[in-house]
């Protein structure tokens, strides 16, 4: 089945391939499953998928924040690749990514007298970050003439950002280091 215009039709083609191939749940895209879910399935997606790695990554101490950056930059380098943005653009892009998630990662904790403050400062940081990640990926793609894949990156989609700003604040609080 050749690629549409209609993204949900493309969806449903891309876990149906995944199924017929007998993939294993790992294997099939879960941005991509939890799409037929709905917002509420999307937001809790988001939210347990991010602060699960969060989570694993705070594991490593120090140096936590700079491997869940690396990670979430090859991730999204690979994604761009594999979706034929080439290799440099797609590198820029999982540069903006990573920076955005290690910084995600070692504010929201870092600041704030109390774990409340902590939280809320997540709550604010974490979205804004989000909106400078998204805005910059979609320049990047935009500039390297991607428009269509560039289309799927909005800055402002409330979906996101509210995942962004429950997975913050959870973040904050959890891992409030206090000054």
């Amino acid at each position: 089945v050749e690629k549409t215009d209609d993204a949900l039709l493309d969806r449903i083609v891309a876990l149906d391939r995944a199924e017929a191939a007998q993939a294993y749940l790992g294997q099939i895209n879960m941005e991509t499953a939890s799409s037929f879910c709905g917002i509420a399935g999307q937001v809790v997606h988001g939210l347990i998928s991010g602060m699960a790695k969060m989570t694993a990554y705070a594991g490593a101490g120090p140096a936590g924040p700079a491997l869940f950056g690396l990670d979430t930059g090859i991730n999204r380098a690979q994604e761009l690749t594999d979706q034929g943005v080439d290799d440099r653009t797609a590198a820029a892009a999982g540069l903006v990514s990573g920076v955005a998630g290690a910084a995600t990662m070692i504010v929201p904790p870092a600041l704030g007298a109390t774990r409340l403050q902590s939280a809320a400062i997540g709550g604010v940081v974490a979205p804004a970050m989000t909106v400078a990640e998204v805005g910059g990926i979609r320049a990047i793609l935009e500039r390297a003439d991607y428009e269509k894949i560039a289309a799927q990156y909005q800055p402002f989609d409330p979906v996101n950002l509210a995942v962004s700003a429950l997975a913050g604040a959870a973040f904050g609080g959890l891992f409030h280091r206090g000054r």
